[in-house]
């Protein structure tokens, strides 16, 4: 290196270079302290500081008339006065003996919500102030006095008080054709007559005694002769008197009620043979279906009263009889006569789909499923027996929806997972293990519901 020309030799070979600030790339700085600096990032080989030399002591720092920098030492400044005073709404202000004036207040706004009072002074906002007791304490005072017979009572809620003014029943006062208090009161007198002091009876009604100049409790009398526009008593099978016109204060009509006269209202053999016309031989007289008398003859009587009886024997079914006018109708309910329980009649439960020969039964050998349809098997065993002793008998049989299903033993080592329906659909599955021997069965009831 020789001043800024870096030389370079290898294998007797030179090389050389000058060194400028364009190729020479650095990363130290010049900084300052106090100092603008303005490029001196990357513009040093080594961090280089800049500082101002301090000055002497009571010295200060100024730029001159020649555009430079220097100390000088430092002036005697005098120090500064602010003054003060209000006079009404303007202040006065003395800087130094240089004097300004300014208003205190520009404006004043004040608003009430409710009982609470906010003053803004140029716009700013006091604290709001609760106006509420000096309201209270300045406002007119109410005094509600109880007079006699007035009873009041005050229900204070928040800042609402409120007084409830009502008569006292026990002490007010009434005087008049009424009088003593409102909760014990007593009529003496009607329209400025009075009311005989006499408690009335039962019955007894209040009349005014012209004589006495009093109102007065008496049975009352009705004259019949003093009774305007009385209504006439009327009858279409009575003999009524002539005074029977005016003889009600309202129309009565009396008539005889259809079959209210009954022998007893009739005397003894004074119905005659004349009397009955119309009568055929050998009829009698019979009411109807409709309920009108009638003449009919002695046979049709007879044959409509025949009774029809119906023995009901020891362990028969149950004969219920029920009238309808002359028609009487039996039912017979077998259900009642059938035994409460009986066993299934025998089928061949299938194990397998080779088993299935006979109706209502299936069989699925891969799921190895079987449905059996009770109640089908036996109502077709039942009304097809294969021989009987008297071919005219028949065994009963019930509907489904009469009998209940019922499963008393299983050989649990073939048979599992049983359901039973209402309407007697029995569903099983056979075990895979299953060995099927003499005692592989199932015991089924029926109940007669």
């Amino acid at each position: 290196l020789n001043a800024n020309e870096l030389t370079s030799t290898v294998d007797g070979i030179a090389s050389s270079v000058n060194l400028t600030d364009q190729n020479v790339v650095s990363t130290k700085n010049i900084t300052g302290t106090g100092i603008t600096v303005t490029g001196g990032e990357g513009s040093s080989l080594k961090d280089v500081g800049l500082s101002i030399t301090p000055g002497l002591d009571q010295t200060m720092l100024v730029t001159n008339g020649a555009g430079t920098v220097e100390w000088v030492p430092q002036p005697v400044i005098e120090p500064i006065t602010n003054e003060l005073t209000v006079t009404g709404n303007t202040i006065t202000s003395n800087v130094s003996n240089v004097v300004d004036t300014a208003e205190l207040i520009g404006t004043v706004e004040n608003s009430v919500t409710g009982t609470s009072l906010v003053t803004l002074v140029n716009t700013v906002a006091s604290t709001a102030v609760d106006l509420k007791g000096a309201i209270q304490q300045g406002q007119l005072n109410t005094v509600v006095d109880q007079g006699s017979g007035i009873e009041v009572t005050n229900t204070v809620v928040d800042d609402t008080t409120t007084y409830l003014v009502a008569l006292d029943p026990t002490t007010a006062n009434v005087a008049g054709d009424v009088t003593g208090t409102l909760s014990n009161t007593k009529v003496v007198g009607l329209q400025t007559k009075a009311v005989s002091a006499v408690s009335p009876t039962d019955k007894q009604v209040l009349t005014y005694n012209e004589v006495a100049n009093q109102w007065e409790a008496k049975t009352p009398e009705v004259d019949v002769t003093k009774v305007l526009n009385g209504k006439a008593l009327k009858s279409t099978d009575l003999s009524l008197s002539a005074d029977a016109s005016t003889a009600l204060l309202k129309e009565v009509t009396i008539d005889i009620n259809t079959g209210a006269v009954n022998s007893d209202k009739i005397l003894d053999r004074t119905i005659l043979a004349e009397d009955i016309a119309n009568a055929g031989p050998k009829e009698v007289l019979v009411t109807g279906d409709t309920g009108e008398a009638q003449w009919s003859t002695q046979a049709s009587v007879v044959q409509e009263n025949q009774k029809t009886t119906v023995v009901q024997g020891s362990g028969d079914a149950i004969v219920t009889p029920v009238v309808v006018d002359k028609v009487t109708t039996y039912t017979v309910d077998v259900q009642s006569a059938m035994p409460k329980f009986f066993y299934m009649p025998s089928i061949l439960m299938p194990t397998a789909e080779g088993q299935t020969s006979q109706g209502g039964v299936s069989f699925d050998n891969a799921t190895r499923m079987g449905t059996v349809d009770l109640h089908a098997i036996y109502q077709a065993q039942f009304t097809t027996p294969v021989v009987a002793s008297n071919p005219s008998a028949a065994l009963p049989t019930l509907e489904a929806d009469k009998l209940n299903f019922f499963v008393t033993y299983v050989d649990a080592s073939v048979f599992t997972n049983l359901t039973l329906s209402e309407e007697g659909i029995l569903t099983y599955e056979v075990t895979p293990t299953a060995n099927v021997t003499t005692g592989s069965f199932m015991n089924i009831v029926f109940t007669v519901r």
